[in-house]
């Protein structure tokens, strides 16, 4: 069959025998990959917990599995919060997938003054944006499911203590703007690390001052306008070649 593929199962349903897949993990299973009792797949509990598992029976809305291996832990990386306005399109599904494809711990969403975008129904939204992290988490190979939140307001955001981080830092176009090591010039890295990132246009100037004041560096992010989804990516691999690799 090649790879095997994935499937999440919390790490509160491991403890029963047979594991069970239901839900669209379910149907993923049965109907789109069409497997068969004897196949063997890859189980992963989003909070770092893997392992081999064959599928035992394939019945109504139910796949039982059996555990073939010990389950392996993947190590605690330092987290990473990404706070991102959000784009017009289906730009922000692009963001979450290659955040969670390059190691965000936590996604939420922002509304700003220069988003074009109206959210109806939030928590809609963030259930559709949750299953996208999902699914990148499973074509990755990634154990860990970062969290996205209900998206806010940027003022919300920036009043709400979401955002505890040691290391805070912004991405705008600001002649204060400069390379992360003048604001983490450490050899150890952090214990947690933020970038919030603006939408087409960049922040307003009342915003950007509101972010500085909270104490947020701004981070440079080469010469160039960038789009917001090359922004966000852009930012979150200067953090992952800066902390994930060092310590590696």
């Amino acid at each position: 069959m090649g790879e095997r593929p994935r499937f999440f199962l919390p790490r509160s349903q491991w403890g029963t025998s047979p594991l069970l897949l239901s839900g669209d993990e379910a149907k993923h299973c049965a109907r789109v990959l069409r497997m068969q009792p004897g196949d063997e797949l890859e189980l992963f509990d989003g909070a770092g917990r893997s392992s081999r598992a064959l599928v035992q029976t394939v019945a109504g809305q139910q796949v039982a599995l059996a555990l073939t291996g010990t389950p392996v832990e993947e190590p605690v990386r330092m987290p990473i919060l990404l706070a991102a306005a959000v784009p017009k399109g289906q730009t922000m599904e692009d963001i979450i997938r290659q955040a969670t494809e390059i190691g965000v711990s936590r996604i939420v969403p922002l509304l700003t003054e220069r988003c074009v975008v109206k959210i109806d129904d939030p928590a809609r939204r963030q259930e559709k944006w949750q299953r996208v992290a999902l699914e990148a988490c499973k074509q990755c190979g990634r154990n860990w499911l970062p969290t996205v939140e209900l998206p806010c307001r940027l003022e919300t955001f920036l009043k709400s203590g979401l955002d505890d981080s040691q290391l805070r830092c912004v991405a705008a176009l600001s002649p204060l703007a400069a390379p992360l090591a003048r604001w983490w010039p450490q050899q150890t890295p952090p214990a947690s690390a933020s970038v919030v990132t603006g939408p087409e246009g960049d922040f307003s100037p009342r915003e950007l001052q509101g972010i500085l004041d909270r104490g947020y560096h701004p981070l440079w992010l080469g010469p160039h306008v960038l789009r917001a989804d090359t922004a966000s990516a852009y930012a979150m691999s200067i953090f992952s070649q800066a902390f994930f690799v060092s310590t590696a």
